[in-house]
This record gives C-alpha cells, sequence and structure tokens, in this order.
C-alpha cells in the first residue's frame, strides 16, 4: 500500500483577502491637499506673470460692436465696462484660486496639528500615571484662563506631561478638600510644578494663598 501524500495546506482565502486588503487611509494624510495646493500655486504663478496680456487677449473677444460704439460716444462708461471685464477676469482667473489655496493651506495646517496631537497623545498614554480624559476635564475645570493661554504654547507631548505633573501635585497637596478626594476649585500658589508657568496669573490676591 502506497504511503498518502501529505496534502499542502494553503493559506486560506479570507486572511490573503485580508493580507491584500487596502490600508484605511489616515484621517490626518494630506497628501491630496498638498498635491492640490501646489498644483494651484503653480497655476497662480503662471497666471500672474501673464496677468496682463491674458486679461488683453479675454478683453478682445468680449468686445462687440456697441462697446466698441461706447467708446467713441462715452468714453467714461466705457473705461468702466472694461474695468468690470478686468475685476471678474481676475476674481475667476486669481481670486477665486487664491482662496481655494488659503483654504487647502489652513486644512493641511489643521491636519498637521492633528497628527501631531494624535501621536503624542499616543506617546503619552502609553506612559500616563492619570487617564488622559481626567486631565483634560481637570483642564477645563480648574485651569485658570491665564495658565491655560500659556499651557496652550507647549507642544503637544509637553503639553500632556506638564498637565499630568499640574493634576498631580494638586492632588499630592490639595487645598480645600478633605482627603484629597478631588482637586480645589482653582489652581493654589504653592501647586506650580515650573516656574516657567504661572498658574495663578488670573487668580485675586486672596485667592493666592
Amino acid at each position: 500500500m502506497e504511503p498518502q501524500e501529505l496534502e499542502t495546506q494553503e493559506p486560506s482565502q479570507e486572511l490573503a483577502e485580508q493580507a491584500q486588503a487596502p490600508q484605511e487611509p489616515s484621517p490626518f494624510d494630506t497628501s491630496a491637499e498638498t498635491k492640490e495646493l501646489e498644483t494651484l500655486q503653480n497655476e497662480l504663478a503662471q497666471s500672474e506673470a501673464a496677468l496682463e496680456a491674458n486679461f488683453a487677449k479675454y478683453a478682445s473677444e468680449l468686445i462687440t460692436p456697441e462697446l466698441e460704439d461706447l467708446f467713441y460716444e462715452d468714453k467714461e462708461q466705457f473705461f468702466i465696462k472694461i474695468a468690470q471685464m478686468q475685476n471678474q477676469f481676475y476674481q475667476d482667473n486669481i481670486a477665486s484660486k487664491q482662496a481655494r489655496a488659503q483654504e487647502l493651506q489652513g486644512s493641511i495646517n489643521q491636519k498637521s496639528l492633528m497628527g501631531q496631537i494624535d501621536q503624542a497623545r499616543a506617546k503619552f498614554e502609553q506612559e500616563a500615571s492619570v487617564d488622559l480624559n481626567t486631565l483634560l476635564q481637570f483642564y477645563e475645570d480648574y485651569i485658570p484662563n491665564a495658565a491655560k493661554a500659556q499651557l496652550d504654547q507647549l507642544q503637544p507631548y509637553d503639553f500632556f506631561k506638564q498637565l499630568e505633573q499640574i493634576y498631580l501635585s494638586q492632588n499630592a497637596n490639595p487645598q480645600g478638600s478633605q482627603g484629597g478626594e478631588k482637586p480645589p476649585s482653582r489652581i493654589a500658589g504653592n501647586a506650580t510644578p515650573s516656574a516657567n508657568l504661572d498658574y495663578n496669573a488670573d487668580l485675586l490676591p486672596t485667592e493666592r494663598y
């Protein structure tokens, strides 16, 4: 009796399809906006370089017999019509593209910032001793506005770390609360973990001590 050959097990079609499935695009990917912005910037540079010549060609194609007569009968109205043409030409060929370029640049900046924040959040959560949602709620409820303005100037990761330090400092030495159950209603003067930030900037003098 001949021995039976062992069947070679192939990966299942489902696993193969999963391996080949395209990855979901990142919500912070700016490649599409960047490509469109580069195209627009090139078009704008070309349009601005040949603005007068392009407008002359555009206007000459719109000159009607009536408009020609107006040149001899009422030069002021003739040049008003030409100015209106020029404004429309500029709006269609320059202004609208400039507005779109500004919109794209804003989107790119926002996505880049959000991507940096997301990376900083992920890094911080790997080593944090306090839940991030708790820290953000603490930021909203207990950090004075002047201190928020200073915290907001930090890089995203430094922002999370500094906020954690403030939170831990307040819970380690709570003022006005029993047993450290919750942070005080306002940041107290001796809770500042960094000499570079004034967390009491918008407190009344009587509230700082």
